[in-house]
């Protein structure tokens, strides 16, 4: 049990690391971008266009990451509701048990 609680933790820090990482990303993206944006004049369709298809494919990758990062964090709180729903119900079978209220298994 107290393995499976270390391991929700760490995965936990996983995805807070995970987080962190997407918006150092889109951070760097979006500063790259702007400087792109910057130097490309305004009458260069072409470069424009180009810009226009990076900037649309930045946006729906890091999209994705976050999607990806949000299912890992609520997959992990649901599994650490699970754990504690778990420890709770042995705790209350086991303390029954102790007071006579359920049967000791297997019978002594």
């Amino acid at each position: 049990m107290n393995k499976a609680f270390a391991w929700l933790k760490h995965e936990d820090e996983m995805n807070e690391e995970s987080e962190e990482a997407d918006t150092y990303s889109a951070k760097l993206w979006g500063e790259a971008l702007a400087l792109w944006d910057a130097r490309v004049t305004e009458g260069d369709t072409e470069a424009r266009e180009k810009l226009k298809e990076l900037r649309d494919m930045v946006q729906e990758t890091l999209g994705s990451q976050f999607a990806r990062t949000a299912r890992a964090k609520s997959d992990s709180r649901m599994q650490a509701f699970l754990w504690a729903h778990q420890q709770r119900e042995l705790w209350i079978k086991e303390e029954l048990t102790r007071r006579g209220l359920l049967p000791a298994f297997p019978p002594e």
